[in-house]
């Protein structure tokens, strides 16, 4: 029985994302179809589109009523209502006499349907009796009234039977207003992370089990020009399956959307997978990474490079060529990966200190090399792929990763170095990399920034290509301009703090007669802060890179 009770609530999760299935059909099908088909006309766009809003936000109750409103309205409308039209209306419009049989099958039909949705309404007064007028079409023929009064009759009997389902769609939606209000009291409180995590994970498993499913369709049916390939000789034709089924799922709106999804997906446990290379499998806490961001870029980078662009498949050339932009974009989205990866654990490998295990330092030292080899062979497969001038910059910023996981993995190697043979002027040697570094990677973000300038002159302003220019801009150039200039500021008075502070003579430090308080190691020379302690003069150049105190009472030390 506890067993039971402890798997409701998985069982209650994939019901919902179930239910929540029918969203991208309806997206695919009423929302973005093509002038002419059945669902072109604006009103049943708009109805499709706020089903869709409505099946993918509602919680597990709301979404239940609704549905249990649609049934209803299926249950009225369209089960008898086919019948009843094929097998008594039309005839008796067109003068054809109709059997009794007939007559009173359509008649039970509508009683029993009646009947079922009036037990399912959620209205249990006499109000629900309101819902048996699917059954006034019948009487009305074969009472023989006339046929213009039996064809208002037949209108009317559908016109309330779908305000019907509009009032309890729209009872549906004053609930999703309900719960944005709600949603907008808990943010406040608890704060946007902690809401909307569980919001996303909820609509993230529809867009998984939706791209799994049309994965499987196109695995299951390979397009002709690669469906007689003998896949037993040849890994090339494997990887070219692979990728063309991955470019099926990508052909609308809606499944490179549901791509998106998959690919953060990826992108999380992958980082997940070298976070827990880094600490130690055993040892790997909570899944808190998120892969949004490259999800995002592949959306993006996908709608620019034409990967929802239809191409002729008639030969396996077309096959390859149609491939080509989603090459592409997967080594872009990749490189990305690598970038923000590298910004994620570089943060934690410089939390590692001496006492840290001699096994985590390798760690570290192995896991800069996997992301470097990994950004060498991403920006040489683009630069092999890509010919046009256009994706020369990109190439530049994923080369200026490169240049910050070199500059991080020597600078982590002298800190092992100091750690066992306490080396001198390290503090100069590692600001004078990190410096080096930046500047490159500044002036190549300047490099890109300029190519992005001369695009938009060239090529004019692009809803995509304009606001990553910006953001490129405001991040890569103005804010490490930034930080840059103060960290020069920091040390350039830093060096002055400690320049002012007087040497420690022979004869003090034989009075003092105590070791550094930041090293714990002898003393042989000293400088003496204002509040009369003594620190080795690099000690405290470190300490003061990011402090303006003495480190043991607090003091304040000013030039």
């Amino acid at each position: 029985m506890d067993k039971l009770k402890s798997a409701a609530p998985i069982f209650a999760g994939v019901v919902t994302t179930v239910l929540r299935l029918p969203v991208f059909f309806i997206m695919e099908n009423w929302v973005f179809s093509t002038e002419g088909e059945i669902w072109s006309t604006l009103i049943l766009r708009i109805y499709g589109f706020v089903l869709a809003i409505l099946m993918s936000t509602l919680q597990r109750n709301q979404l239940f009523k609704l549905y249990w409103n649609l049934t209803t309205g299926i249950l009225l409308l369209y089960l008898p209502f086919q019948y009843v039209v094929m097998k008594v209306l039309e005839p008796a419009l067109n003068g054809i006499k109709i059997n009794d049989s007939a007559t009173l099958t359509a008649f039970l039909l509508c009683i029993a349907t009646g009947l079922l949705a009036v037990h399912l309404s959620e209205e249990k007064t006499w109000k629900a009796a309101v819902l048996m007028v699917n059954t006034l079409t019948v009487p009305a023929v074969y009472i023989g009234l006339p046929p213009y009064v039996t064809h208002y009759i037949h209108d009317f009997t559908a016109t309330s039977i779908l305000c019907n389902l509009f009032y309890r769609v729209s009872l549906s939606m004053f609930g999703l207003v309900e719960e944005i209000y709600l949603l907008i009291y808990l943010i406040r409180i608890l704060g946007f992370n902690s809401v909307a995590k569980p919001i996303l994970d909820s609509i993230q498993r529809p867009f998984l089990v939706f791209w799994l499913a049309t994965f499987a369709y196109s695995a299951v049916h390979p397009v002709k020009e690669i469906a007689h390939v003998d896949w037993t000789t040849s890994l090339d034709y494997w990887l070219s399956f692979l990728s063309t089924c991955v470019e099926e799922c990508c052909r609308t709106p809606v499944g490179l959307m549901a791509t998106s999804v998959v690919v953060a997906y990826v992108a999380s446990y992958a980082r997940l997978l070298l976070e827990a290379f880094l600490y130690g499998f055993r040892r790997i806490g909570n899944h808190n990474t998120s892969g949004w961001i490259e999800g995002v870029a592949f959306f993006f980078i996908s709608i620019q490079i034409g990967v929802l662009e239809n191409h002729p498949t008639d030969t396996h050339k077309d096959v390859q060529r149609r491939s080509y932009p989603l090459k592409i974009t997967s080594l872009l989205v990749v490189a990305i990966f690598l970038e923000t990866t590298y910004q994620t654990l570089n943060s934690k490998i410089a939390s590692f200190s001496a006492s840290t295990k001699y096994s985590n330092h390798i760690r570290a030292l192995m896991t800069y090399i996997i992301l470097l080899l990994s950004s060498c062979f991403v920006v040489y497969s683009v630069c092999n792929l890509v010919s046009n001038g256009i994706f020369l910059p990109l190439v530049i910023v994923f080369g200026s990763t490169i240049i910050e996981i070199v500059g991080s993995l020597l600078v982590y190697t002298l800190f092992l170095y100091d750690f066992k043979y306490s080396a001198e002027n390290l503090d100069d040697t590692i600001f004078y990399i990190k410096s080096s570094v930046g500047i490159v990677v500044f002036v190549g973000a300047v490099i890109v920034s300029c190519s992005g300038l001369w695009l938009v002159k060239n090529e004019g302003i692009s809803w995509i290509q304009t606001p990553c220019l910006i953001l490129h801009t405001y991040f890569k150039v103005w804010n490490k301009f930034n930080d840059g200039y103060d960290a020069f500021i920091l040390r350039r008075n830093c060096r002055k703090k400690i320049n002012s502070l007087p040497w420690a003579t022979n004869e003090r430090l034989r009075n003092h007669g105590d070791v550094c308080s930041i090293c714990y190691q002898v003393m042989s020379s000293a400088k003496i802060t204002p509040c009369g302690h003594f620190y080795h003069r690099n000690c405290l150049q470190k300490w003061m890179n990011d402090n303006n105190t003495c480190p043991l009472c607090s003091y304040r030390i000013s030039v």
